[in-house]
C-alpha cells in the first residue's frame, strides 16, 4: 500500500474516457453529418450541452436523447434512430496503454471506475466491447447516481460506495476540473494525459561546476532554478517550478561522492498533481584506472 500526506491508500477511482479509452467525437460527429448532410461545423454549434449533462444523470431515457439531438439539428431532419446509435457508439475507441496495469493494481488495491457516461455506452459497448470493466471491483457511473463530475457529492457518494474515505482514496482523470474537485473533498488527484497533449516553456539559471572537469582533492557543483508553464491538452497553463542541486568531492581521478536533491511541480510524462521530492547520497569509485573492454566503431 502506498501512503499519501500521512494516509494509506487503499483505493483507486479511474475515469473511463481519456484515461482508459480514446474517445473519438470527431468520428460521431461526421458520421452524423454523412447521414443528415449537416455540416460538422453545424452539428457541433447545435450540440445540446445541458441535455447531454442530464442524459448523463439519468434523467433522459435513450429514445429521448436521441430526439433531443435529432430536433436539435436543422429542420426537416432525416436522422433515424439506428443511425445515431451507430454514430454515438463510435465515440469510443481503441483501450489505452493504462488498461494493462488494472490487473497489477487489484492485487494491492481496490480498483473502481468514477465515470461520467450513459446507459447506451455501457451496457452496449464498454461492458461487452472491453477488457477493463472485467478488472475492477466496482463502478460509479454519473447515470446511476444522477451525479456528474465535478460536483463534489459524486466523490464522496463514490467514496462510501467503495467502502473508503476520501483520504484512503487517490481519484485520477483527464479533465483538471475534475482533479480539483475531487482534491477539495480529500481526495489525492492525478491528471493524466498522453504525451502528445503536454507542452511546457520554462526559464532557468543554471551554475555549475562539472564533476568531469574538476581535479582531485576539489569541490564540485550543480545548481539549478527553473520557473514555467505546462500546457496539458485544453486546460488551462498550469504554473510550474523546478529546483536541483548536486554537492559534491572528488578525491581522486576514480572516486567520488555527493549529495543530490530535485523538488518540482512538472507534469511527468503522463500524470500531473503531485509535487515531486527526491534526496539521495551518490558515491562513484572506478576499480581500474583504464577501461577492460574497447570497441572500435567504424
Amino acid at each position: 500500500m502506498a501512503h499519501l500526506s500521512g494516509e494509506m491508500i487503499t483505493t483507486l477511482f479511474f475515469d473511463i474516457g481519456g484515461v482508459l479509452l480514446n474517445v473519438h467525437p470527431e468520428r460521431t460527429v461526421q458520421y452524423l453529418s454523412d447521414c443528415t448532410d449537416v455540416s460538422v461545423e453545424e452539428i457541433r454549434k447545435r450540440f445540446p450541452k445541458d441535455v447531454h449533462n442530464e442524459y448523463e444523470q439519468g434523467n433522459l431515457s435513450d429514445r429521448e436523447w436521441f430526439l433531443a439531438i435529432k430536433e436539435s439539428l436543422p429542420q426537416p431532419c432525416c436522422l433515424i434512430e439506428s443511425d445515431f446509435w451507430r454514430a454515438w457508439k463510435l465515440l469510443l475507441g481503441e483501450e489505452m496503454e493504462t488498461t494493462k496495469i488494472l490487473k497489477k493494481l487489484a492485487d494491492t488495491y481496490s480498483v473502481w471506475l468514477l465515470s461520467n457516461t450513459n446507459p447506451q455506452h455501457i451496457r452496449d459497448v464498454i461492458d461487452t466491447r472491453y477488457a477493463f470493466p472485467h478488472l475492477i471491483d466496482g463502478a460509479v457511473y454519473s447515470f446511476n447516481v444522477g451525479l456528474r463530475k465535478p460536483h463534489k457529492e459524486i466523490f464522496l457518494t463514490a467514496a462510501k460506495l467503495a467502502g473508503t474515505r476520501p483520504e484512503n482514496s487517490i481519484f485520477i482523470d483527464d479533465m483538471a476540473e475534475n482533479i480539483y474537485a475531487a482534491i477539495e473533498v480529500g481526495f489525492t488527484g492525478i491528471q493524466y494525459f498522453s504525451p502528445e497533449q503536454f507542452n511546457a516553456t520554462e526559464v532557468f539559471i543554471n551554475l555549475n561546476k562539472d564533476e568531469y572537469i574538476t581535479k582531485p582533492k576539489t569541490w564540485f557543483y550543480d545548481l539549478t532554478a527553473a520557473t514555467g508553464l505546462q500546457f496539458i491538452g485544453n486546460n488551462k497553463s498550469q504554473s510550474t517550478y523546478r529546483i536541483q542541486g548536486k554537492l559534491g568531492y572528488k578525491f581522486s581521478n576514480r572516486c567520488l561522492a555527493n549529495l543530490f536533491g530535485t523538488r518540482s511541480n512538472i507534469a511527468s510524462a503522463t500524470a500531473a498533481g503531485f509535487t515531486y521530492t527526491e534526496v539521495g547520497l551518490r558515491f562513484k569509485w572506478l576499480l581500474f584506472n583504464h577501461p577492460i573492454f574497447k570497441f572500435k566503431t567504424n
